[in-house]
């Protein structure tokens, strides 16, 4: 699957993650910041391309869009890489407004409806920071008590 990075901070990281996958390549990057493109390009050797402006990522060949970059514009991009027949993985935050939640839902629904569906993933990442693990380890222990609601 070739994919598509918007973002060169979080999703470099990603970046490098995915491309360990058999049948993954990170072939396309955007960042607005021209400093922090250049150290995504260098963490991402097997880039075809990497873009300060997004109509060239937008017009770049693949089928897997992640959306890494500014919190506060992931639904805006989402909706049009589903719009475009891409595949989806958002990180948090999915959305700022209801309207933008509304919005968002609509658009997978008929991402959902089309003849070659596309997928919407929400990458909610607190699960691997270390302050949750840390608690997980010590509930394990036995040190926390016990588990009450969650």
């Amino acid at each position: 699957m070739r994919i598509g990075i918007l973002g060169a901070g979080r999703g470099a990281y990603l970046g490098q993650i995915l491309d360990r996958y058999p049948g993954a390549r990170v072939v396309a990057l955007c960042d607005h910041d021209a400093v922090r493109l250049e150290q995504g390009r260098q963490r991402l050797p097997n880039l075809e391309a990497a873009y300060l402006n997004l109509d060239g990522w937008y017009n770049h060949d693949f089928e897997l869009a992640v959306i890494a970059n500014d919190a506060t514009a992931h639904a805006a991009h989402a909706i049009r890489a589903l719009a475009q027949g891409r595949h989806v993985l958002s990180e948090v935050v999915a959305c700022n407004t209801l309207a933008e939640a509304v919005a968002l839902a609509r658009a997978v629904d008929e991402a959902n409806r089309s003849a070659s569906p596309a997928v919407y993933a929400f990458a909610e990442n607190c699960c691997t920071m270390r302050p949750t693990l840390e608690i997980k380890r010590l509930y394990r222990a036995g040190d926390l008590g016990e588990y009450q609601y969650g």
